[in-house]
């Protein structure tokens, strides 16, 4: 194959990416606005200390959660994305009937124990006897939340990115908040907003079955489907350990914060956290997509266009990731003091938090690609992070408090990256940075100066007129410094995308 035909490629799979990633965008950007509003309704209806008890539970859940899954979502999304490619439906059906029976009853078995072991959980580990019906309620929704895990990772597979957005991103916060709301005219009380929860589970699952059999022609094939469970848990097994244990490092901090701190300082964290967790937004709109061209490009062993991929889309998810660190940093203040007064000393929080995402951030679909090429590597390097995160929380929780565990989060999340991108490259000879990703830097750096002095000379100006500001000058540098012939079809195809989901995916 010759340059120019392998350019050519590298170039139509850009665009596929953009393609769909503009619907992904989309759908992610709605959902964490939806989830955004929803925090701030539950943070300032329900008080630190209520909200502290909601955020344990939820993260007990999301652990819960992640454990039932068994790492076949991720084993959906390596081996569906090859048999959807190959037309081979014996084994896609196989692979999605095997994943679904075996999740639903491992989450129901996991589900069935916390509820028993609530009480012994609430008064024995945390000593919070309130805890213990949050726990319950919790535990109702981990069934429901697994089967349509599952059913969006099939969506993700066949390239049902509309279906997939909808289900991940908009589906469970929208009908969560509509519920909240109605609560609210009541009177909205911690039962409520767990009731609401289980609700919204039920319904997503209920949905998802029914558009999974609607866009998918593999459930309805005929002939017999063909099982493989050692091919899909020999890669599953190592992956479901590797995607535990970045949980435990990102959920380990409230659980340690549970046990050593009081619930109102939980909650004040927690608020901060999530605040922080909204500018992964352009990360997973492109990482979804962008999984199983990964797995496709291992597959296929098309290391130079996966390299070309990798520069691409963490130019594009840095690029658009930083106005949001900037607006982050520079109101803190003003943006904790939305959930009431006394969340306003969370300021700080959020700033760690919001960097250490950031870390993340930068890195693009690094993690992907690792599980993808070398999950028992990953395996291995997450069984050793998380040793080092458990030391550093308690290290720095028992010192610094919440403000530990901000600190503790931030550098787990350097190690990890770190480590990963020097492997990927040892390895793979892969890279995501080119020289194109410092101009995205330096008009950050132009821009923060600039809204830095006009604050200062100017004081009165309105934050919503200053934010403004900040968007269209870090806009304006970028343009100014220019973009090359791909990122300039890319930025046309996700206008068009972004302004017109309608127009046809047919067409590029």
């Amino acid at each position: 194959m010759n340059k120019n035909t392998r350019e050519d490629k590298t170039f139509k799979t850009s665009l596929a990416v953009a393609r769909h990633g503009g619907i992904a965008i989309v759908g992610s950007f709605l959902g964490n606005m939806i989830r955004f509003l929803t925090q701030v309704l539950l943070v300032r209806l329900l008080g630190p200390e209520k909200y502290g008890l909601y955020t344990i539970g939820f993260s007990i859940f999301t652990i819960a959660g992640q454990i039932s899954q068994l790492g076949l979502s991720e084993g959906i999304i390596k081996f569906g994305s090859v048999y959807s490619t190959e037309k081979d439906q014996p084994r896609l059906k196989g692979l999605f009937k095997l994943a679904s029976i075996l999740t639903v009853i491992v989450a129901a078995l996991t589900a069935i124990f916390i509820f028993i072991s609530a009480s012994h959980i609430a008064k024995n580990i945390f000593d919070k006897e309130e805890l213990e019906f949050v726990l319950k309620f919790f535990a109702v929704s981990i069934p429901f939340y697994v089967f349509a895990a599952i059913l969006t990772a099939s969506a993700r597979a066949t390239q049902s990115i509309f279906y997939y957005s909808l289900m991940q991103y908009i589906l469970h916060p929208a009908i969560y908040i509509i519920c909240l709301v109605v609560s609210c005219l009541v009177g909205l009380t911690i039962i409520h907003a767990l009731k609401s929860f289980v609700l919204a589970w039920v319904l997503v699952a209920v949905f998802g079955a029914i558009a999974i059999f609607k866009i998918s022609r593999v459930l309805l094939f005929k002939g017999k489907p063909i099982y493989e469970p050692q091919k899909l848990f020999r890669f599953a097994m190592p992956v479901y350990i590797a995607r535990f244990l970045p949980l435990v490092i990102n959920q380990f901090d409230k659980v340690i914060l549970g046990k050593m701190v009081l619930a109102g300082d939980i909650g004040v964290y927690a608020a901060g956290g999530k605040i922080a967790a909204q500018i992964v937004i352009f990360m997973q709109a492109f990482n979804l997509i962008v999984a199983p061209v990964i797995a496709e490009h291992f597959h296929n062993n098309k290391l130079k266009e996966l390299n070309s991929l990798f520069k691409t889309v963490t130019r594009w998810t840095i690029s658009l990731t930083l106005p949001f660190v900037l607006f982050i940093i520079i109101y803190a203040e003003l943006i904790m003091g939305m959930f009431g007064v006394e969340y306003v000393v969370g300021k700080n929080i959020l700033i760690l938090c919001c960097l250490a995402q950031f870390v993340n951030v930068c890195t693009g679909p690094l993690e992907y690609m690792l599980i993808m090429g070398k999950q028992d590597l990953d395996l291995i390097n997450n069984c050793a992070f998380v040793l080092i995160n458990i030391i550093l929380n308690y290290l720095f929780i028992k010192n610094y408090g919440i403000l530990g565990a901000a600190l503790a989060l931030g550098l787990s999340m350097m190690i990890i990256n770190l480590v990963r991108l020097l492997e990927m490259y040892i390895l793979y000879r892969l890279w995501p940075y080119s020289a194109n990703v410092l101009k995205s830097f330096l008009a950050a750096f132009i821009t923060y100066g600039l809204v830095i002095m006009l604050n200062k000379f100017f004081p009165n100006l309105s934050w919503p007129i200053m934010s403004l500001l900040l968007l269209g000058s870090y806009a304006g540098l970028l343009c100014f410094m220019g973009f090359n012939h791909e990122e300039r079809e890319i930025l046309v195809l996700i206008k068009r995308k972004v302004g017109g989901i309608f127009v046809s995916r047919d067409n590029p």
